[in-house]
């Protein structure tokens, strides 16, 4: 539930993303997530850096061991999040789906009718697919190494 959760705050927008958030000059790593879900709860834009650690501080929540991790990508890096369910290490890539959103202009509290029933699943261009649960196998192959 985290994951659509996130994936209903915003849009995706790399240059406010990457903009300097004056809350957090000066804040220890520690405070990243709490202070990037109170940016993207003003203003509703970030990118792949800033939408996973909003979805870290979600996951913090719900006591689920959760990690910041980054690939390499031609336009720069790719953040992602890491977390442990069910004894299984999986990566969740919530940008993807803002991305998508996004570019098809779909309105945040409208997102959540393009997930197959309660799941994280979408269909697009026939084909299903859910950001939410990759292995690291498949994360790495589609994304690069981690």
């Amino acid at each position: 539930m985290a994951f659509r959760e996130i994936t209903g705050k915003g849009f995706f927008d790399i240059k406010k993303g990457n903009a300097p958030i004056p809350e957090l000059m000066d804040k220890s790593m520690s405070m990243v997530p709490e202070k990037v879900t109170e940016y993207v709860n003003s203003c509703g834009y970030g990118c792949c850096f800033v939408f996973s650690a909003y979805m870290l501080k979600i996951l913090e929540e719900y006591d689920i061991n959760a990690y910041m991790i980054a690939t390499i990508e031609d336009t720069g890096l790719r953040a992602s999040v890491l977390y442990e369910y069910d004894g299984q290490l999986y990566i969740a890539n919530p940008v993807e789906d803002i991305e998508y959103f996004t570019d098809n202009d779909v309105q945040p509290k409208d997102s959540h009718g393009y997930y197959i029933y309660e799941t994280s699943t979408m269909v697009v261009d026939g084909k299903r697919h859910d950001d939410s649960r990759y292995t690291i196998d498949e994360f790495e192959k589609k994304y690069g190494t981690i």
